[in-house]
């Protein structure tokens, strides 16, 4: 087949895989933006985030994101830049040093003229620093290009004369205690400075107290109160006390009638400045994607698939695992991603059992199995996708028998995978045909043994993280996107045959929610083991490069 043939049924292949991805979902394609290379969605796309967090904030409350803080690497060399995910989520900007006010109702003050329900503070922009890290957003550009009412340059944050005590409720994240950049009011931690002030917080609860608040405010009865305060007592008890619980927490452990436990859960949820609140919106919106982030998403995953079926082409024993890496991330500045989603894991033999396994350092795969836990970013948005692959081409027999029942597995669960069904159920299925699995092969002997070899939980939402925000409480949602991905992990030295020392499989899809039946977005890199093998007989390009 000649060469624009061959490009006219790759195209015509995934114009139609989209098609039916989209049409099975109700969505038009019509309604689905064009993604096009560029670190934002459309204007468009950040309003409507703005203003769907509006419509479930409570009446006369405010809600507050913060920039991510910067790190430096070493004198004048700084970590890669990742802006807070929440808010990109709602603005859009990528630059450190701001922060952002989103009002339930509009406000007016003086000295602004027209009436506005957000604002978004930002670092004036300097041309000497400009020529050194490039471009950058002043005020002007960040209403222009973001869409936001209003700008005001971080240095008038102080003068800015919204009183914070009128409202009832401050929604915001816990603030950081860990920010390194300087003191100045235009910094991070200059604003964080000024609206503890302004906003009369007292402390930053420690993550410790953040989650006794998380399980306080689940409490539904003064038995359910009273026993859950008897735990953390004696939980206190068994750490000699070496726990700091701040003062609102330990009024409610150490009281000793109900109508003032009652009362303490009262204030703790009604609390003016909320942190609870904050991450029960921004995860209610964030696990529900909107068609923008179901098309950048599967954008991110097709990159992703795309560089999947290059390495399996290219694959051979001789290769290192960072050379594996290599391509992929290759692949994914080739097709226009612009980052990763997260450290690769290029895991052969037995680091594959290392589950979060980044050392990718092994000088060669040989004949192992090589597993691949990658994805690329996409406007912001990751893909997770694994594949398991042979690094000579052809599974062994033990290599194949582990496989075939993690996919297994997972085909097992893909039916779970409909709006209603509880996280908690995806996982059972997937149990089970591991549990017979490894019982017929010998590796274990009853099924209270398979966390042995299958340690992690099957799912978790994908968008802004790898491990998106979303309550993991609540059932599947029409309109998530999960992963799906089983495995099993036998590492050296198990209680089991030697043969099956040292294989590692984990097979993950990326998998989009709906009323009707579920939709694998990431089919494109193949899952069965002969359409694998089949594939890696090809030759690529990188063969030539050595």
């Amino acid at each position: 087949m000649s060469k624009s043939k061959i490009m006219k049924t790759k195209f015509l292949r995934s114009f139609l895989i989209t098609l039916v991805v989209f049409q099975s979902f109700g969505i038009a394609m019509s309604q689905i933006p064009v993604i096009k290379n560029s670190d934002r969605l459309p204007v468009s796309f950040y309003k409507g985030r703005r203003d769907a967090i509006r419509q479930i904030m409570p009446p006369n409350s405010v809600f507050v994101l913060f920039a991510a803080s910067e790190r430096t690497f070493s004198t004048d060399v700084d970590y890669a830049y990742h802006q807070n995910p929440d808010m990109y989520y709602f603005s859009g900007y990528t630059e450190p040093n701001s922060m952002m006010y989103i009002f339930k109702e509009e406000q007016k003050i003086d000295g602004i003229e027209t009436p506005f329900s957000e604002v978004i503070f930002t670092p004036t922009k300097q041309m000497a620093e400009i020529k050194y890290t490039g471009k950058s957003m002043g005020v002007e550009e960040a209403m222009k290009e973001l869409g936001i009412q209003l700008a005001i340059e971080t240095s008038k944050y102080e003068e800015f004369s919204i009183d914070l005590s009128k409202f009832k409720v401050i929604i915001t994240d816990r603030l950081s205690s860990d920010v390194r950049e300087g003191n100045s009011p235009s910094s991070l931690s200059g604003l964080i400075s000024s609206f503890r002030k302004k906003a009369e917080i007292r402390y930053v609860p420690d993550n410790f107290s953040l989650m006794l608040s998380n399980y306080i405010a689940e409490l539904k009865n003064d038995a359910q109160q009273k026993a859950f305060s008897m735990q953390i007592k004696a939980y206190i008890s068994s750490r000699s006390n070496n726990i700091i619980i701040d003062p609102v927490l330990t009024r409610f452990i150490y009281s000793s009638d109900s109508l003032s436990r009652a009362l303490i859960r009262d204030s703790i949820i009604n609390n003016r400045i909320n942190y609870l609140y904050f991450n029960h919106l921004t995860s209610a919106l964030r696990q529900i994607k909107t068609e923008e982030e179901i098309a950048v998403i599967n954008k991110a995953i097709d990159i992703t698939c795309d560089a999947h079926r290059e390495v399996m082409k290219a694959a051979t024993p001789e290769m290192s695992e960072r050379e594996i890496q290599g391509i992929h991330e290759f692949m994914y500045k080739l097709k226009g991603a612009k980052e990763i989603g997260f450290p690769l894991i290029i895991a052969s033999g037995n680091n594959g059992c290392t589950l979060h396994y980044e050392d990718n350092d092994a000088p060669k795969v040989g004949d192992n199995l090589i597993l691949m836990d990658v994805g690329a970013m996409v406007c912001g948005y990751s893909a997770d996708v694994t594949r398991t692959i042979p690094a000579n081409g052809r599974f062994s027999q033990e290599q194949l028998a582990i496989y075939n029942i993690v996919l297994e597995a997972q085909d097992s669960a893909f039916s779970y995978c409909k709006s209603g069904t509880p996280y908690s159920e995806l996982d059972v299925p997937a149990i089970k045909v591991i549990s017979e699995g490894l019982k017929k092969l010998g590796i274990i002997d009853s099924s209270e043994q398979v966390s042995a070899y299958y340690p992690h939980g099957i799912s978790h939402s994908i968008g802004l993280d790898v491990h998106d925000k979303s309550d993991y409480r609540e059932p599947l949602s029409n309109r998530m996107i999960i992963t799906l991905e089983p495995g099993i992990y036998i590492p050296v030295g198990s209680k089991c045959d030697k043969k099956w020392w040292g294989i590692a499989v984990r097979i993950e899809d990326d998998i989009l929610i709906n009323d009707t039946s579920p939709v694998n977005l990431s089919l494109s890199a193949p899952r069965k083991a002969q359409d694998i093998e089949k594939l890696m007989k090809k030759s690529s390009p990188f063969n030539k490069l050595k």
